[in-house]
């Protein structure tokens, strides 16, 4: 009787934790992401571009806030501090760079979204918020993530900060926790 609670209760729980966020590597085209990164990032901060919003209308969004997160992703594990901007002039090298699309609707390619092919945005789901990563190189594709998480209601959401801290480490091969 007692292992059956034990196992009822580790199912329960279990299930539970589908609810967090949870991303993936969807695609990874070079070996050294993370010593491309640092090398554009030695050539001024890295351009990180966003389109759609994470939200669904519950709060304003500002790409700021998406932005500050993934700078928070490379503290642990870049000395010097990589610098990131969302002004294509004030970027080091334009050709690297981030593209987050946020709910991005059918026909979404990372060859495409680094072409500057952006998809229509998709119906947001009202509970959910899918998210697509993609890590240009100028002239090519090196690498794609995929996430998704509750919908978040602000830029202070625990579980959009773990997912797009993750997402952005996982762009370069880092396995970082948080």
């Amino acid at each position: 009787m007692m292992r059956a609670r034990v196992l009822a209760a580790l199912l329960v729980f279990g299930l539970g934790g589908c609810d967090g966020p949870s991303s993936t590597i969807s695609d990874m085209r070079v070996d050294n992401a993370m010593q491309l990164l640092r090398y554009a990032a030695g050539q001024g901060p890295v351009l990180v571009e966003v389109a759609g919003e994470p939200f669904g209308g519950q709060a304003r969004f500002d790409p700021a806030g998406l932005l500050a997160l993934v700078v928070e992703a490379y503290q642990p594990v870049s000395n010097p501090p990589l610098t990131f901007t969302l002004d294509k002039a004030k970027a080091g090298d334009a050709g690297y760079r981030f593209v987050w699309l946020i709910d991005p609707g059918l026909g979404f390619t990372i060859d495409g979204t680094c072409a500057g092919q952006v998809p229509p945005r998709a119906a947001t789901k009202a509970d959910w918020v899918e998210v697509r990563a993609v890590f240009c190189g100028p002239n090519r594709s090196l690498s794609a993530v995929y996430g998704r998480t509750r919908r978040p209601r602000g830029d202070d959401d625990a579980g959009w900060g773990h997912l797009v801290r993750q997402m952005s480490r996982q762009l370069v091969g880092e396995r970082l926790q948080g």
